[in-house]
């Protein structure tokens, strides 16, 4: 039996890839997961006591957008914990493996967290695609050099560009982020509340935008076989034994469990928190590694500049008056500090990105705009946001991504917003815990 998997590619823009990848299920399932053990029942396994990864199959939601999105969720040794005892499988040969020149569970997590995905998203696709984590050997560089199944087709080559490993990590990351952003926006085949019907005859509503990135990479069900019934069942498992190893819970006396005094933002997140200019996402979790949208970064710079109040007139089609960001984005609006995102709309749930942020801030703060000369690689004095991203450079606001770079188009984190705020507006910092 085969089954043909629709891939969108999405690397430096938004270049379409349809590739009708003729899978066998014996050759590409997992075959830890593939099928349940004898006398095991999947509805009733309750072990996750978080709603990260549902414990229960519904082909409706494979995982919340929350998790999707964490980049914080697991960090590279929790993942070299986690390579030492794989759930089926034990120690994998991914525990101290280079790739691409990097320490595996460092490539994995910086590739993710530069898209803006939790690195456990990709770890499962790994073993869902190529049953590439359990293996206690290293698999074949054939194997590895298509490794997440982006942008090659079954028995040829894959498409130069996205060949080896580090391409099929960036491949599969930036592709799992661009089908989230089109469910997040309203425009994808597949999105979050809308009905369609799966390649083998299901008739499947995401209930998060997770879910719909899911099945735009692969439009299968195939309980009990592969598909995103695969995708589910390794997700839960991977998920239950890299809570084991995941970062420790912040002391009582940080504002949230989630960001105490080891963290890079804790003391600026707590600034901003007594300063009233954030909350939290709820559960006392601040969730520093979830994607910042546009309404969110309006409604912070909102709250920092404290302008006058203006009343919603509804000038973006996408923001009704009613909505919760409605104010911030008019005052913002009406202040020249923030425009639209075309035909009249705002988009308040998309994501900022890097080079957004810096422009942001730049107009919001009490910094001035500089002629850029090409102080990052990836950021020639010709795009749009240099003037801003060099002008904060000296404040550390947004720092780098390595190597040189700024990477302007990946996705802000929450914890990220906090610090560069903190850096332009100058928050002293704070300190609960001593």
């Amino acid at each position: 039996m085969t089954a043909p998997v629709l891939h969108r590619v999405a690397a430096g823009g938004h270049l379409w890839v349809f590739v009708a990848l003729m899978l066998s299920l014996s050759g590409c399932a997992d075959p830890i997961h593939a099928t349940a053990p004898s006398g095991e029942d999947d509805t009733t396994d309750v072990r996750l006591k978080t709603v990260d990864v549902p414990a229960a199959f519904s082909q409706n939601e494979l995982m919340s957008d929350a998790f999707f999105v964490d980049v914080d969720w697991i960090d590279a040794p929790g993942l070299r914990a986690f390579f030492a005892r794989v759930p089926g499988a034990g120690r994998s040969w991914l525990l101290g493996a280079t790739l691409a020149g990097r320490d595996a569970a460092d490539l994995i997590v910086e590739t993710a967290r530069a898209e803006g995905l939790n690195p456990a998203v990709l770890v499962v696709r790994m073993q869902v695609e190529a049953s590439a984590v359990s293996p206690g050997t290293r698999p074949s560089e054939s194997r590895l050099a298509a490794l997440m199944g982006c942008g090659c087709a079954d028995g040829e080559r894959c498409d130069r560009r996205f060949a080896g490993v580090r391409n099929q990590l960036v491949c599969a990351a930036q592709t799992f982020r661009a089908l989230y952003e089109d469910s997040l926006d309203g425009v994808g085949e597949w999105r979050r509340g809308r009905t369609t019907r799966t390649l083998d005859g299901y008739t499947v509503t995401p209930r998060s935008h997770a879910t719909a990135a899911h099945y735009a990479y692969t439009p299968w069900v195939l309980p009990g076989q592969g598909g995103n019934w695969l995708a589910w069942r390794v997700a839960r498992d991977y998920a239950e034994a890299m809570r084991g190893v995941r970062r420790p819970v912040a002391p009582t006396c940080a504002t949230f469990a989630d960001v105490g005094p080891e963290h890079p933002a804790y003391r600026s997140v707590e600034a901003g928190a007594a300063a009233g200019f954030w909350t939290g996402c709820g559960d006392d979790r601040f969730c520093p590694g979830d994607g910042l949208s546009r309404a969110a970064a309006a409604v912070v710079v909102d709250r920092v500049l404290r302008p006058r109040l203006v009343r919603p007139t509804g000038r973006f089609s996408d923001v009704h008056p009613d909505h919760w960001a409605a104010g911030a984005i008019e005052s913002l609006a009406a202040a020249g500090l923030v425009s639209g995102c075309g035909e009249g709309r705002f988009c308040p749930d998309r994501r900022v990105t890097r080079a957004e942020l810096a422009a942001l801030l730049l107009r919001a703060g009490p910094y001035s705009t500089v002629s850029p000369n090409g102080l990052y690689v990836d950021v020639p004095p010709a795009h749009w946001a240099a003037g801003a991203i060099e002008a904060l450079a000296p404040t550390g606001a947004l720092g780098t991504c390595g190597d040189g770079r700024f990477c302007p188009d990946a996705a802000t984190s929450r914890g990220q917003m906090a610090i560069a705020v903190a850096r332009v507006f100058g928050l002293s910092p704070v300190d609960p815990c001593r």
